[in-house]
């Protein structure tokens, strides 16, 4: 089974903030493949920069503390746990139609219209903006532990 993440699910993990509620957490201690795109990972990236140096991302370039933060926390780490999938091509037409339909922001449209072009069957997000597009697009959203279990009968 393979899960394509939304970067909602690492970056709430890296808050911490959802503690015994955290969905990637559960699904890192199972057997199932987790899959990012490059713009999952670039989400991820920037709100890695924003959480760990505790200022916008702007002010994190000129105080020149990227490399600082990436050598201290390790980001590569939880990215390790993640397929990175390649770019796809030619989904620019699929993007403008999702976001148009959906009214989705153009990373949401993206990170869908490659969940569309793989295909996957499941998405993990916490966005609630995924709810009917995934549900009109004919792929499962994962947004808590509970539907997670709900789905696979796991107690």
């Amino acid at each position: 089974m393979r899960v394509f993440l939304d970067s909602s699910l690492p970056i709430e993990y890296l808050k911490g903030s959802r503690k015994d509620k955290d969905l990637l957490k559960h699904l890192l201690k199972l057997d199932i493949e987790l899959v990012i795109d490059h713009t999952v990972f670039s989400e991820f990236m920037f709100n890695f920069l924003t959480i760990r140096g505790k200022k916008s991302g702007l002010a994190i370039k000129e105080s020149k503390l990227i490399s600082a933060l990436i050598g201290e926390y390790a980001p590569q780490n939880l990215l390790s746990e993640f397929r990175l999938l390649s770019p796809a091509s030619d989904l620019q037409d699929e993007v403008i139609r999702l976001m148009n339909q959906y009214n989705l922001l153009p990373n949401d449209a993206l990170i869908l219209a490659h969940c569309l072009d793989e295909p996957f069957e499941f998405v993990a997000s916490y966005d609630s903006d995924f709810v009917i597009p995934c549900q009109k697009e004919g792929i499962t959203l994962i947004d808590s532990i509970e539907s997670f279990q709900r789905l696979f009968l796991i107690g």
